[in-house]
């Protein structure tokens, strides 16, 4: 195992990774651990730390909350919700190397299965990733092959633990809403998470152990969550909804300072690209609130981009077989 020490001069983030391009050695587990976030001010006259970065994504987080609680209150449910994801989508597409491509719509699979709109769908811009994209002024999708996805987000403005109930006007934003969501759309197109085959860039599959995994990473994103996805009388059901989840959900994450993942006793978060997320009983639920008082926002939304770049970066698309997707016999 080595440690990476990056986005910060201060060396405070520290992830341990498998050696080698993807993984020569490649261990069951990548944690984030011991980071204590960005301590003390520096002038900008020095170089801009990982800190400056999650303070502008912390502004403009702010601005968002204000603009979907605006369009809330006019009852324009879909501008409120469109300009989170959009949010969202812009800043990924910003933070990740240009090989990914950051879009929304539907998986397609070989078999001519659709998986229902997802919010963010992440691709590998090095093997074939859409089949058929829609952009215009009024309208804006892609159809994308399930081979080139390495990431999928359902986007909500405000979590909360509210189960959902039939006229419940509040159970869209429930996190339990989210996750069927999610299910629905992996269980559609047979995405798994326990595909131990190793490809190399542009999708030629290897057997050497200098290859990258193709499990997408899943996760929830959100603009500010509730106080209730941090009550302890959830915890043991979000736990249960998260572990028996096919394709398991591998980070919950708000930028307005809340962040969720798989991980240890130690509160260390679980990063498996590897695809042992299917041993979900051995594992443990566990988060970070800045209302508890141990981590800033800026800390915390440091934690969550770290978390989603470094699931990436051990994760490639895998060749499609074109004409099965084009016969129609």
């Amino acid at each position: 195992m080595a440690i990476i020490e990056s986005f910060s001069d201060e060396s405070d983030l520290k992830t341990e990774v498998p050696q080698g391009t993807g993984g020569s050695n490649p261990s069951s587990s990548v944690y984030l651990n011991d980071y204590q976030g960005f301590r003390g001010s520096k002038k900008m006259t020095e170089s801009p730390s990982y800190k400056d970065i999650s303070e502008i994504i912390l502004s403009e987080n702010e601005a968002s909350i204000k603009k979907h609680l605006l369009a809330s209150r006019i009852n324009n449910i879909r501008a409120s919700g469109g300009y989170t994801e959009q949010r969202f989508r812009s800043l990924l597409s910003s933070l990740l190397p240009q090989r990914f491509g950051v879009t929304t719509g539907h998986i397609i699979n070989s078999e001519k299965k659709v998986s229902p709109q997802c919010d963010i769908i992440i691709v590998d811009k090095m093997v074939v990733h859409t089949l058929l994209p829609f952009d215009s002024k009024d309208i804006f999708f892609d159809i994308v092959p399930v081979e080139s996805v390495v990431g999928i987000f359902e986007v909500k403005s405000t979590l909360n633990c509210q189960k959902a109930q039939k006229d419940d006007k509040g159970s869209s934003q429930s996190i339990f809403t989210a996750i069927n969501q999610l299910k629905e759309i992996v269980n559609e197109v047979n995405i798994s998470k326990n595909n131990k085959e190793k490809y190399l860039l542009g999708g030629n599959k290897t057997s050497n152990e200098e290859g990258f995994f193709t499990n997408p990473l899943i996760g929830i994103l959100s603009s500010e969550h509730k106080s209730s996805m941090t009550d302890k009388k959830y915890k043991v059901k979000l736990e249960n909804a998260l572990f028996e989840f096919p394709a398991a959900v591998d980070l919950i994450f708000s930028t307005d300072g809340y962040l969720g993942a798989r991980g240890n006793k130690d509160r260390n978060f679980l990063i498996e690209p590897s695809g042992n997320s299917v041993k979900l009983k051995k594992r443990y639920f566990t988060y970070i609130d800045e209302r508890e008082g141990e981590f800033t926002k800026q800390q915390i939304i440091s934690k969550g981009f770290a978390f989603i770049l470094t699931y990436l970066q051990f994760i490639v698309g895998r060749p499609s077989d074109i004409i099965k997707y084009f016969d129609f016999k």
